[in-house]
């Protein structure tokens, strides 16, 4: 067995000095006799996740970008235990198994077309048919300074145009033709703003209004958001009076074209605290809606599409839900293990609510059989 990469942990037996035990980003090895040879206790549910979608198949799919575990994609019906061979597959591999993945997409336009990043923008369109990569990363404008990426680079294919990709690292850019030449669409949104704990000054979130075409939300490293309203022709600032730390998520509504939230993480200034921030009218204010909650990073917060009321939230120690708009808290623990929570989607037809850990791999919550607090 070829041991993965980047070791963090070793065990020596102190009554048998051959047997070592070895953690690393792959997970578990074992060895009986003083290293020569390895195995990897791969039955452990401990995948690192970054970022997690899903497809429109019935039943859909899930696809998930990993901790130096690359990109994978598995059905949503699979459970652990079942006694089937594990479905999920890995939309690229290498001979180490690793890889740092983060946001994957089946693309909208071909169900055999995959897109996947690596850190700092190494975008990939992957036709999972032939094999055939593409890279697609944007470049700099011509005379300007080298790009800035984030190490999880924030794109999506556009809801209103299938063939359209938008990216962020220091500016947003667009693609008209799913990732082969790209324009640029925004002045530098890292400027103005330079706290301690800023490690790139690039662009870490990146929304589109599922209402209108051309309604972009983009947030920073260093705190700063902004919006557009006509497909980044121009640009208003709208962070006044939220602080001035990294943003880690953007969520629009999407009941109401004007409801926005935003989430920072305080991590690298050691303040633990959970920001969360609501405006109602696209931006021009803001009100905290954290009160209640631990402290503990926000990572994600996500609308249930069916009930505008409802709020779920994942930290670094879990989820939780609000049923009044973000009144009050209440957490969804029961028997999910204690984990950062990196990302969540709810999937509006199958009504569950897809949770992706970091460190305990994809969680499912049946959201037909929650009750309101």
């Amino acid at each position: 067995t070829v041991l993965h990469l980047d070791t963090h942990a070793m065990w020596i037996n102190p009554d048998n000095p051959n047997h070592v035990l070895f953690g690393n980003d792959g997970g578990l090895y074992t060895t009986y006799d003083r290293c020569q040879n390895w195995l990897h206790l791969n039955n452990f549910s401990i995948t690192e996740i970054y970022a997690i979608t899903h497809d429109q198949e019935q039943p859909y799919n899930i696809y998930i970008g990993t901790q130096d575990n690359a990109a994978l994609f598995g059905p949503s019906t699979h459970r652990p235990g079942d006694g089937l061979i594990d479905p999920w597959q890995h939309v690229y591999i290498d001979r180490w198994g690793g890889g740092d993945s983060y946001f994957t997409y089946r693309d909208p336009t071909d169900p055999g077309v995959i897109y996947y990043e690596h850190q700092f923008g190494g975008m990939i369109r992957k036709n999972m048919i032939t094999g055939q990569k593409h890279g697609i990363r944007p470049s700099a404008p011509e005379k300007e300074g080298r790009l800035r990426f984030a190490w999880m680079t924030p794109f999506f294919p556009s809801a209103h145009t299938p063939t359209t990709l938008y990216c962020g690292a220091n500016r947003v850019f667009k693609s008209t033709n799913r990732g082969d030449n790209w324009q640029v669409i925004s002045p530098d949104l890292t400027l103005g703003k330079d706290p301690p704990n800023t490690r790139y000054q690039a662009i870490t979130a990146l929304v589109e209004s599922p209402h209108q075409s051309g309604v972009l939300f983009a947030g920073t490293d260093n705190g700063n958001v902004y919006r557009t309203r006509n497909d980044g022709k121009s640009w208003q600032a709208i962070h006044n009076g939220l602080p001035s730390y990294a943003v880690t998520n953007l969520a629009l509504s999407p009941h109401d074209p004007d409801k926005v939230f935003v989430t920072f993480s305080g991590l690298g200034c050691d303040d633990f605290a959970p920001y969360v921030f609501r405006s109602d009218n696209a931006g021009n204010s803001w009100r905290s809606i954290a009160a209640g909650l631990p402290l503990e990073t926000v990572h994600v917060l996500r609308e249930d599409p069916r009930d505008s009321d409802t709020l779920y939230l994942g930290t670094d120690l879990g989820v939780y839900q609000s049923s009044q708009g973000g009144q009050n808290w209440i957490s969804l623990r029961g028997n999910l293990p204690t984990a950062s929570v990196q990302d969540l989607f709810i999937h509006p037809v199958q009504r569950e609510l897809v949770i992706g850990t970091h460190g305990r791999g994809v969680f499912i919550l049946d959201l037909s059989k929650k009750k309101k607090e």
